[in-house]
């Protein structure tokens, strides 16, 4: 994990931890990357071990067993699933969390929660501690969607169909997004210049105000006008 925290801290200046990653080969930090993918690969076999050890116990003992190391493996997970994330992306796909998440994951997110409950909410993001890692460890399979969504609805040869299928998407992104803000569980990263969120975000802010005007003044379009400078 020391490697990749160490990654993250000089990708800093090429859009953060996930952009820097998935452009690594226009970047050249290719080396840098082939040792991220060796890391990547031995914490994926040690945490996928643990996660079946801990689903092959009874239940109490289970429980037990996982809770000794589930802060850490979360950490792990919300860590390296975005360079998965990455991975599966940058080549064109779609769909990851239907088509390709890992079921260790899955089960870390799901036993993480059980055992943290419901988050809090508090009512100014930019008076509390933001998160160091964004706590949903899909949070840029949701960004990749909705920038394949955003084409979508461009695209003059899509249907009618399919383009009221992307706004609907790109709706709930929206609420989705200041939703962990609001709840300070996105890292300030995601805001940094050349990010994938921040370039989906300035192309689409200039199309929805193409469409409607200045009266787009929806809960996220407020925030990265009026307080986004102040969260990172």
């Amino acid at each position: 994990m020391a490697y990749l925290e160490w990654f993250k801290k000089v990708t800093v200046y090429q859009g953060g931890y996930y952009d820097g990653y998935k452009k690594a080969g226009r970047l050249g930090e290719k080396k840098s990357k082939a040792e991220i993918v060796t890391q990547k690969a031995k914490l994926a076999r040690y945490w996928k071990e643990m996660v079946e050890k801990a689903e092959q116990m009874p239940q109490k003992e289970g429980v037990a067993f996982r809770t000794r190391w589930l802060y850490a493996g979360t950490n792990y997970r919300r860590m390296v699933e975005p360079l998965d994330i990455a991975d599966w992306y940058k080549n064109g796909r779609r769909d990851y969390i239907k088509l390709e998440r890992s079921k260790h994951y899955k089960l870390m997110e799901k036993w993480f929660n059980d055992e943290r409950g419901p988050p809090s909410q508090p009512s100014n993001p930019t008076e509390r501690e933001k998160a160091s890692l964004t706590e949903d460890s899909c949070f840029w399979a949701h960004v990749e969607e909705a920038v394949i969504s955003f084409r979508v609805l461009k695209d003059g040869e899509s249907t009618e169909e399919n383009k009221e299928l992307a706004r609907q998407n790109l709706d709930k992104f929206e609420d989705y997004v200041i939703r962990l803000i609001r709840n300070c569980s996105v890292s300030p990263e995601i805001f940094l210049e050349n990010s994938t969120f921040m370039e989906w975000w300035k192309d689409y802010k200039e199309y929805k105000e193409q469409i409607i005007g200045t009266s787009y003044d929806s809960s996220l379009a407020k925030f990265m006008r009026d307080e986004c400078t102040r969260y990172i």
